[in-house]
């Protein structure tokens, strides 16, 4: 069933012309077996004979009467399940998706329960004697729909009279065994008109459950469940039925490349970027045009698709603002012109320091949040839009953990980011993601690439990149004023130990490149948790083998999330706390985080906290992100909370060369 919901190329498919009639053959026939051993009496038999051994006697009926009300539930459960087997060998599987029937078989159990629980309430005698209650000549979902009708079996009382007819009260529990297996053998012969209400019953309720879970989005931050019949009614975020939404992703080379990114539900055969220094009136007069590579997401094909176009730009020209337009055609040759001029603008060179290097981060985003449109609102209350040269958000991007059918998550982010941080040139201002375990299907750590769905296609910072490698998922950036930054996997894909070489390698190129260069990291699980357990095991591996690392190469900060906290640690350095250097020293590295971009939870005290976490300089409830700007002699760092107010604010000198 895990490969029936897997909508990767390159997990096995099981589908309706080959594998599906397999699996719900097989299904069928299991299914089929169980329900005959409790419908014949089998499994009551089996049972009774369990407890005739341990000498069961007329006064522990009310045991025996509790293994047949499981055997009560089982048997109505196993009809549910038996008849969505069989409804899926007749019906065509392409009707439904293979989340829906995986979650239709874990619903029908657990609502029919319900059901049984409540019928459980209306019982008023066991089965001694002649007082049968009328529940017990049928299964739950039968007691229902004959009572909604306003009918009764009409064998009902043929079926009581028999039970009285073949029981003694002397024989006690000899007696109860008789009428168990009775009541199963005949059970189907002597209500089969309710039978077959309960057989009707159990068709429709599971096609129905599987028709209203189709499609099922389970995401969070805020917590929703969505459906496809759901999603009919759902308030589109698109710009346009020809384009969804624009957007670019921070290169490894932001002062010569560029990655400019769209997405639409039109299934396109080829695409184009048309680019200059100037802004143009038509196509043909734009100086230079290029190729876009397109993706389908896999898994949206019954939710009008969505295919995302990747424009990779090399050899631009350093802090330039370019003028650029889309036009692709579709499958049906029909041409799409973005009537729409955009803008980028390329970051100053590594080495240079005619201008400062400002960033906004933040980790953990609530989605729809009016805090997340007020952090960048005060934001760029400190420093100008026009001046912000990227946007980094440090995983659990949109908390749509996977689901391939959460697409509006993204839909909501873009349009967010369309609305608040597009200057009036219509700036795409670079986006720099690190992978969040709300990215994986498994919500968790160590998970195989194929559980990266939507993530990998719209997020890929290296030119020619299509993110399918497990390297995809870390990255370096020059960032100008002698500035590396590092986007690293905290072991959501990627173990701590597989990266070591890459961060080596990006640090000693830099320094080889000019000895003043200094490293900025960015990940999502911290090192040093400001709530979480310090001895995790992700906290306690990433200490391990980064730690060293940072401290060897003087890392000025590390960028940390998942906790949704507001910290800053005191000056580390290979796992020592410095607690006599400031945190404006360039000795040491502060650490500082973690991931309170609109999600957050209640934080003890520093004093409650600090023999736990000696680490620890500050630790506050407060959503938050970082604004940081770098010039030649230092790093300021603002903490911004909603309402504007600076949470944190101090500058570290720059490392020594």
């Amino acid at each position: 069933f895990f490969e029936m919901v897997t909508p990767e190329s390159n997990i096995p498919k099981i589908n309706f012309e080959s594998g599906g009639y397999i699996v719900f053959g097989s299904a069928s026939i299991l299914i089929g077996i169980f329900y005959l051993v409790c419908r014949t009496g089998l499994g009551a038999y089996f049972l009774m004979r369990w407890y005739k051994k341990r000498n069961l006697n007329g006064e522990e009926n009310t045991k025996l009467n509790n293994i047949l009300n499981v055997l009560h539930y089982v048997e109505t459960t196993l009809t549910m399940l038996l008849s969505i087997c069989i409804c899926n060998l007749i019906i065509p599987i392409s009707m439904f998706d293979r989340s829906s029937i995986l979650i239709a078989f874990f619903c029908i159990p657990l609502i029919h329960l319900f059901f049984y629980i409540d019928a459980i309430r209306l019982r008023t005698s066991s089965y001694v004697g002649d007082h049968i209650p009328m529940y017990e000549l049928s299964t739950p979902l039968s007691y229902c729909v004959t009572t909604c009708m306003g009918k009764t079996p009409s064998t009902a009382k043929r079926f009581q009279h028999h039970l009285s007819t073949h029981s003694s009260p002397k024989k006690g529990a000899v007696s109860t065994i008789k009428m168990a297996i009775y009541r199963y053998i005949y059970g189907i012969q002597l209500r089969g008109l309710t039978c077959l209400w309960v057989w009707t019953f159990c068709v429709f309720y599971s096609l129905l459950m599987a028709f209203m879970f189709q499609g099922a989005c389970i995401c969070m931050k805020p917590d929703e469940v969505t459906t496809r019949p759901t999603r009919v009614y759902a308030k589109s975020y698109c710009y346009s039925t020809s384009y969804c939404a624009f957007y670019s992703v921070l290169p490894e080379k932001p002062h010569s490349e560029a990655i400019l990114m769209h997405y639409s539900s039109v299934k396109p055969t080829s695409s184009k970027v048309y680019y200059d220094t100037q802004s143009r009136d038509n196509l043909d007069a734009y100086a230079f045009q290029a190729s876009c590579r397109f993706q389908a997401i896999p898994g949206l094909e019954l939710d009008g698709g969505r295919y995302v176009h990747t424009c990779d730009l090399s050899n631009l020209n350093a802090s330039t603002t370019y003028y650029f337009t889309f036009n692709y055609v579709d499958d049906q040759e029909k041409n799409h012109e973005l009537d729409t001029i955009y803008t980028y603008r390329t970051l100053i060179p590594p080495t240079s320091t005619s201008r400062n290097v400002n960033y906004i981060l933040g980790g953990d985003r609530a989605t729809g949040s009016t805090d997340v449109e007020k952090l960048y609102t005060h934001a760029f209350s400190y420093v100008n839009k026009e001046e912000i040269d990227f946007i980094a958000i440090g995983g659990d991007v949109v908390y749509a953990n996977a689901f391939p059918t959460c697409f509006i998550r993204y839909d909501m982010l873009f349009e967010e980011y369309r609305r608040v941080t597009m200057d009036l040139n219509k700036r795409l201002i670079p986006l720099l993601t690190v992978l969040g375990n709300h990215e994986s299907f498994s919500i968790g750590f160590g998970v195989d690439i194929s559980l990266i769905r939507n993530y990998k296609y719209y997020f890929t910072h290296r030119i020619g990149d299509e993110g399918t490698s497990k390297s995809s998922f870390y990255h370096e950036h020059h960032l100008g004023q002698h500035s590396l930054m590092l986007g690293l996997d905290s072991h959501v894909v990627n173990p701590h130990a597989d990266q070591n070489n890459f961060i080596k390698a990006s640090f000693n190129a830099a320094i080889n490149t000019d000895a003043r260069y200094q490293f900025f990291s960015m990940y999502h699980a911290p090192l040093y948790p400001s709530y979480r357990a310090v001895n995790g095991s992700e906290a306690v591996s990433g200490r391990q083998e980064w730690d060293a690392i940072f401290s060897q190469y003087n890392l000025s900060l590390a960028f940390e999330n998942h906790d949704h906290l507001f910290k800053r640690t005191k000056p580390i350095y290979n796992g020592q706390v410095l607690n006599h250097v400031s945190p404006s020293s360039s000795h040491g590295v502060v650490y500082v985080g973690d991931g309170a971009f609109g999600v957050g939870r209640k934080a003890k005290t520093i004093e409650e906290v600090k023999h736990e976490r000696p680490f620890l300089d500050k630790i506050e409830s407060e959503y938050h992100v970082y604004l940081v700007t770098i010039n030649a002699t230092h790093n300021t760092l603002r903490a911004i909370n909603p309402e504007g107010t600076l949470v944190d604010h101090f500058v570290r000198e720059r490392r020594a060369s």
